[in-house]
């Protein structure tokens, strides 16, 4: 939902700059919102299968990756890490 994350902060400000009417500004943000998640509902499972088809190693690297992971936060004092 990172998508979410990034359009939200500056939807009042990019609705704002449309028109000064607080109704008109109502209507903007809701038709905005509105086809910003019908994209998202259409292309969503597009996306998926498209990652899945073409998915990296990804297990592989992490395994690689986790101890060099834990020696860099127990060096750098993280305690939460399990360590």
């Amino acid at each position: 939902m990172v998508s979410i994350g990034l359009i939200v902060p500056v939807l009042p400000a990019l609705v704002g700059s449309f028109t000064a009417s607080q109704t008109e500004q109502a209507w903007w943000y809701g038709a905005v919102t509105f086809a910003f998640s019908f994209a998202n509902f259409l292309t969503s499972p597009l996306l998926g299968a498209l990652s899945d088809r073409h998915r990296p190693p990804a297990g592989a690297a992490a395994r690689l990756l986790r101890p060099r992971d834990q020696l860099l936060r127990h060096r750098a004092g993280d305690r939460s890490c399990g360590c």
